[in-house]
């Protein structure tokens, strides 16, 4: 939900780069956090006035039905959009588990190699470019 402002919305969203042994987990949602918007996402839910980025971080990963092994905050991305300033709060996080919540309806490890097409996520190739950054965060990690 957004946060109202007399100069517009402010939507502060947490969007999460799971990474477990088999890649980048991408999910389709039964009821999407933009019900307009089909397709492949990160999971980037929507957090609430006075809420935590990194408690409803680690929230989202528990209720996936994942466990963290590491986490870190890898940046913060500001841009307007449909009429609302996106505060996008970008998490890496090292995860091990499969995926269970009643809103996600399928659910995928991708690498670089194995992401679908751009015009199969929600947010076209920002999406991509986003689930790449991820994806190129974790080689890093791993080579340091």
């Amino acid at each position: 939900m957004a946060i109202q402002t007399d100069k517009g919305d402010i939507k502060p969203i947490i969007y999460l780069g799971a990474l477990g042994p088999k890649g980048l987990l991408i999910v389709k949602y039964k009821v999407a956090p933009n019900p307009l918007k089909t397709g492949w996402w990160l999971p980037a839910p929507e957090i609430n006035y006075g809420e935590d980025p990194a408690d409803e971080m680690a929230n989202l990963v528990s209720e996936l039905g994942l466990k963290s092994r590491h986490q870190s905050l890898v940046g913060v991305d500001s841009f307007v959009a449909n009429g609302a300033w996106h505060i996008a709060f970008k998490y890496r996080v090292e995860v091990e588990g499969e995926v269970s919540h009643e809103n996600i309806v399928e659910s995928r490890w991708v690498t670089a190699d194995s992401l679908p097409a751009e015009e199969d996520f929600a947010h076209g190739n920002w999406e991509v470019d986003l689930c790449r950054f991820f994806l190129s965060e974790a080689r890093e990690a791993t080579t340091a």
